[in-house]
């Protein structure tokens, strides 16, 4: 992780790696778009050709309906590609060491979750426009694995960095990683000490499957009770209610047994917070698709609980994307301003580099604007140029507000933490981190 200096700069070059890293997966991204761009278009002046020509046959139909199906599979391959890959060109932290105190966040979970978080959403069926969008960067979320999405929520606040599992011969896409011994207990200082130095702890809620499973996370949630202050730990629900529900039994029981353990040794652990009950959702029957962060729950400073939903069926959109989208604008992201004033320091983004994304766009135009000249002098009936035109300018601006909004995640992807004392800040971008 980055260490920033008393001027702002950084003497680690992990920003760097980050910024190979957004290059080679842009890239790919950009010639996608590129030969869809084409690919589309190619097949738009070959319907309009035939139906100029009174040719118009059952095949144009299917031609049209094997691209659409053949974009689908795409979305598929690519997600699973871009994750794959993703992994092997992750920077990892070589210890908490490198972790500045209260510049990062640190997300604790049971190692269990991670083969479910690492899943991304389905293409088609009802997702199939937005599935097709993704294609052209709207929508890019939807590529993101499931901890990808609640990590990218949280990186507004600082660095989300995890502890990996030990086994693991990659880091999942998401929270940065970095590893600690496996063997015994040597690992609980670790975590303790990172806690403490975390400017938030976020800690997932949720058992799937044998309690016994998960004694690290309920150890975890317990020290964080007796390290932190309230406001500086927040759960998060990303399961099902029987989950959450085995969870919270599961965590009474384990703090009445860690009490009587640190009493042995002189110590005490306070009660535990009594944790509320999971609201239902506004339109259960809207629900197609789980979200990937079902709601939070804050602390009051003393210990009270309460459960923040996110409900995406009380928000009126045509898809479950949609829905997602205005969920964050309308629930979370509001959430997340109440927390940022309650913690250490203040989360800056930075100036997002829209010359990057401005390039990038004008290089597709190029080799378009070529085609479109030709196109023009052609035979082809005026009406059918207008459509195909209309068709690739509608593609290649929808690519542009992809490269757009990549560059917005490559600025959240670098927010800093300024803490009091650090002199001069860095250079503040386009409204707040939140």
């Amino acid at each position: 992780m980055a260490t920033m200096h008393k001027d702002g700069r950084d003497e680690n070059p992990a920003d760097d790696r980050l910024n190979w890293r957004h290059w080679r997966l842009s890239m790919p991204r950009f010639w996608l778009s590129f030969l869809e761009t084409v690919s589309i278009t190619l097949v738009v002046t070959v319907v309009a050709t035939s139906i100029d020509r009174g040719e118009v046959a059952p095949l144009h139909g299917a031609l049209v309906a094997f691209l659409v199906f053949m974009l689908v599979v795409g979305v598929n391959a690519r997600r699973t590609a871009r994750k794959e890959g993703l992994s092997q060109m992750l920077p990892t932290l070589s210890g908490r060491q490198e972790l500045d105190e209260h510049r990062y966040i640190l997300y604790l979970r049971p190692f269990d979750t991670d083969h479910r978080m690492y899943q991304t959403d389905r293409a088609g069926a009802w997702n199939v426009l937005t599935s097709l969008a993704s294609h052209f960067g709207y929508g890019r979320e939807a590529d993101f694995t499931r901890e990808e999405r609640i990590i990218w929520l949280f990186q507004r606040l600082g660095q989300v960095v995890a502890v990996g599992h030990p086994e693991e011969q990659f880091p999942r896409p998401g929270a940065w990683r970095f590893y600690l011994p496996k063997d015994g207990d040597a690992w609980k200082p670790e975590v303790s000490d990172a806690m403490q130095r975390a400017r938030l702890v976020i800690l997932s809620a949720g058992i799937v499957g044998d309690p016994a499973r998960a004694k690290g996370t309920l150890w975890e949630y317990s020290e964080a009770v007796r390290l932190l202050p309230p406001s500086r730990l927040v759960l998060l629900v990303t399961d099902g209610a029987g989950a959450y529900d085995r969870f919270r039994e599961a965590a009474a029981e384990y703090f009445s047994r860690r009490a009587a353990d640190l009493r042995c040794r002189g110590e005490t652990l306070p009660p535990p917070p009594s944790l509320p009950d999971r609201p239902s959702l506004h339109r259960p029957r809207k629900l197609r698709q789980a979200p990937p962060l079902r709601g939070v729950i804050r602390f009051g400073d003393d210990w009270t609980a309460t459960f923040v939903p996110f409900d995406p069926t009380a928000e009126s959109r045509l898809t479950s994307v949609g829905r997602w989208h205005m969920t964050k604008k309308n629930q979370i992201l509001p959430l997340l301003q109440r927390v940022e004033v309650t913690l250490p320091g203040r989360a800056v983004p930075p100036q997002p580099r829209w010359d990057r994304a401005w390039l990038k766009f004008s290089v597709l135009q190029l080799p378009i604007l070529a085609y479109l000249s030709y196109l023009w002098g052609s035979d082809m009936p005026r009406s059918q140029k207008i459509a195909v035109v209309g068709s690739m300018m509608v593609m290649t601006w929808v690519a542009g507000g992809g490269f757009i909004s990549s560059e917005k995640d490559r600025s959240l992807d670098s927010v800093k933490v300024v803490l009091p004392g650090d002199g001069e800040e860095p250079k503040v971008g386009a409204g707040n981190a939140v």
